[in-house]
């Protein structure tokens, strides 16, 4: 078992499970830890802040223990990219496209006495991080229609509610993409093979791999753009004529009337230029048994 020396651990305070989570794991740490070895914080409502603080706690600690979902994890990535900080994710968000890429499903798996150290490939919009994906036109529209309170009512539901909500709702309240002649609905960069809670955009994808998955959905009816989402949640094989796919390192999002959002929250106006970034976390999950 790896046994960290300092342990810092930073749970979204939003939500009752990664608070109860979050205790959990003190009172697991604790038990071979001395209590000025373990440090908790808890999220606030300023992003800004939460970094500040992370920053000043992270002297010394050699594992962090997120409790919570991907914006929590995007928030430390910002951090301790590149660092020999070791990360270990406890799911307890909405989404957890994050967690569920490195297949871990059970929220207590870092109890586990077996655990391996790995390092992995994220992505990077302009000067930021992303762990998960960066998206521009549905995906930023998606933040207006899935409020804190869908998320909390109906969990991974909420993702559907909201994709119905955008495909339904009125056309002139969509942002627009133009890129090389072409108007499009919907841009992604995916470093994750899943985003909205599991929608397999990526399905191929590998951290190891290196490389993004970008997917863009051209200005179409209706009808095209569900045929598209279920082109998309069926895995299909073969091309579809409403979305582009290409695999690259590198790649540019969005256009300069448009948002783009990564990980599920809104960061700036496009365009802005993508990028993989091999081997810049190192995470912590269950060893492999043979």
């Amino acid at each position: 078992m790896l046994r960290p020396q300092r342990v810092l651990i930073y749970y979204n305070s939003l939500r009752r499970k990664a608070k109860s989570r979050a205790q959990r794991y003190s009172d697991y740490f604790l038990t071979y830890l001395g209590a000025d070895q373990l440090s908790v914080i808890a999220s606030s409502p300023s992003r800004e802040h939460d970094l500040q603080r992370i920053k000043q706690a992270l002297h010394g600690v050699d594992e962090l223990v997120v409790v919570g979902g991907d914006g929590s994890i995007n928030l430390v990535a910002q951090i301790i990219a590149f660092s020999s900080v070791r990360l270990s994710i406890i799911s307890a968000g909405t989404g957890n496209d994050f967690a569920r890429d490195l297949g871990l499903g059970d929220w207590r798996w870092r109890m586990q006495e077996t655990v391996q150290s790995e390092c992995i490939a994220i992505g990077k919009a302009g000067h930021e991080y992303f762990v998960n994906h960066a998206g521009s036109g549905l995906s930023s529209d998606l933040i207006d229609l899935q409020p804190r309170w869908l998320k909390h009512s109906f969990g991974r539901l909420s993702y559907t509610l909201a994709l119905l909500r955008y495909l339904f709702g009125p056309l002139t309240r969509r942002q627009s993409i133009y890129r090389q002649g072409q108007w499009y609905d919907c841009q992604i960069a995916a470093i994750s093979r899943y985003i909205g809670g599991g929608i397999p955009v990526n399905p191929i994808g590998s951290r190891q791999h290196h490389e993004l998955q970008w997917l863009a959905v051209r200005r179409s009816s209706r009808w095209q753009q569900l045929q598209a989402l279920w082109w998309v949640l069926r895995r299909a094989r073969g091309d579809c004529a409403y979305i582009e796919y290409e695999r690259a390192s590198h790649c540019e999002l969005g256009s300069a009337d448009a948002r783009y959002e990564l990980d599920g929250d809104r960061r700036g106006v496009g365009p802005v230029i993508i990028e993989c970034i091999p081997q810049a976390l190192t995470v912590l999950r269950p060893a492999v048994t043979t």
